[in-house]
């Protein structure tokens, strides 16, 4: 196919991504319902605007050039890249389909266009919007204790720290997730990776400029935190600081970002040289038709609109006898089950919970789904490998609760081992998935039934 039309590249970009966006309507809804509502991501909105205006820079110095012939490595990048989109999409997997379309993106691209690092890093640079960083929270905020401790050493206050809880004799202060440093970890990562792109062509250069990126972030959060606990001390708690402290770290790191831009002007050279080129070949203006039909196919196949006519499921048969939960007995909080049923039976009550694999957040492990209410008590617990066992109670009432996850027919005790086993089922297409509550009211705390349950659930 010839295309002639100087504008053909950024024509092709804008339909391959508008096809992509469209056959994964689901979970670009999930990133936006998980990512631009977080004040952790509240730099997402500029990225997709700043991944446009990179492409478009790429297209004026004539980078963006068509593949004359199909590019098997580049395909096979894209099959694995769909494939693990679609099972992660079974799976309900959120990390996993989250990372694979940005893969897909970036996999579509190499697929149409001579691939350079520079080509592919406005695709690459989505990863910013992605809610995947989370991860890093606990090793962050681990971190920020030494160091904040270490800073309040140079200090005459004195200080005690437990896990994340810093006290001085005013106080107690938190190292909570907020304060982790994250937020400024992304935005420095972001705003590194970007200047790179647009200035610096020297792989090492690079490295030092994104180093000294990273440790400014850190750094700048610790001095944050130091300097919070220092106005606590000299406020004795008082200062508006201790109840709304989020713009007082801006305050700081703009600053260090400054820095950062004097320091990578330093960096700036004039070599025209890629960082880690990949293959570059002069403009073309011919886009083969193998590359473009590979491509759209393998975006079509993956879509999660099609899981719909190919997923199966164990069909599960819904007793006629549904009853209502007894309003004394503890009950889980579940979210977006597809469908819950209560039945009496010789131990007390078995509530079913049932969920499809079609919706994303239709799943048993959904982050809001709590397993313990606040009203009960947990007395005693007991982690088998097929069933969890818990003693309740509230105002003198004992329960025995038992609880299992289920992906076809495979019973298990903890989220995470069900999200492995939704993981080995969703390759084989199979994506149904249950949670079974059993409650049985008790006396004497539940010490008799608690003992003879987990021997007969140990039982051969």
């Amino acid at each position: 196919m010839l295309l002639t039309n100087k504008y053909s590249p950024l024509i092709i970009l804008t339909f391959l991504y508008s096809l992509i966006v469209v056959l994964q309507i689901p979970i670009i809804f999930n990133i936006w319902q998980y990512s631009f509502d977080d004040g952790t991501y509240s730099h997402a909105f500029l990225i997709p605007i700043i991944s446009i205006y990179l492409y478009f820079v790429l297209w004026e110095e004539n980078k963006l050039i068509f593949r004359r012939k199909l590019s098997y490595i580049a395909l096979s990048f894209l099959f694995v890249s769909c494939y693990l989109l679609y099972v992660f999409t079974i799976a309900q997997f959120s990390t996993g389909y989250r990372i694979a379309l940005i893969l897909v993106i970036i996999s579509s691209t190499a697929v149409i266009f001579e691939s350079s690092f520079k080509v592919l890093f406005p695709a690459m640079f989505l990863i910013f919007l992605i809610p995947v960083w989370g991860s890093l929270t606990p090793s962050l905020q681990s971190i920020s204790t030494i160091a904040v401790t270490q800073l309040m050493a140079l200090t005459s206050i004195p200080v005690f720290v437990e896990e994340n809880l810093i006290t001085i004799p005013e106080g107690i202060f938190e190292i909570a997730g907020g304060c982790s440093g994250l937020r400024y970890l992304i935005v420095s990562l972001a705003i590194s990776s970007l200047y790179i792109f647009l200035n610096i062509k020297n792989y090492k250069h690079a490295t030092i400029f994104v180093a000294f990126a990273i440790f400014g972030a850190l750094f700048a959060n610790w001095v944050r935190i130091t300097l919070l606990i220092l106005v606590g001390h000299y406020t004795n708690m008082e200062s508006e600081l201790m109840q709304d402290h989020n713009s007082f770290g801006w305050y700081i790191y703009i600053p260090y970002m400054i820095a950062l831009f004097y320091f990578g002007q330093r960096l700036v050279d004039n070599n025209n040289s890629e960082i880690i080129p990949l293959g570059f070949k002069p403009s073309i203006t011919k886009l083969s038709y193998p590359s473009l039909i590979s491509c759209l196919f393998l975006l079509t196949v993956s879509s999660t609109y099609s899981k719909d006519m190919i997923v199966t499921s164990t069909q599960r048969v819904i007793p006629q006898s549904c009853t209502i939960k007894d309003s004394n007995s503890p009950h889980p909080s579940i979210h977006n089950y597809l469908e819950a049923c209560t039945v009496n039976n010789a131990s007390g009550q078995m509530t079913s919970y049932f969920f499809s694999a079609i919706q994303l957040n239709n799943k048993a492990d959904f982050y809001l789904n709590e397993f313990t209410s606040n009203e009960w008590t947990l007395l005693k617990q007991d982690n088998l490998k097929t069933v969890q066992i818990n003693i309740l109670v509230k105002k003198n009432m004992y329960y025995l609760v038992s609880y299992s996850f289920i992906s076809e027919g495979q019973f298990v005790s903890t989220p995470s081992a069900h999200k492995k086993s939704k993981l080995l089922n969703a390759l084989k297409l199979k994506g149904s998935s249950a949670l079974e509550w059993q409650t049985t009211p008790c006396i004497n705390k539940c010490r008799q039934e608690f003992a003879l349950l987990k021997e007969n659930l140990q039982s051969p």
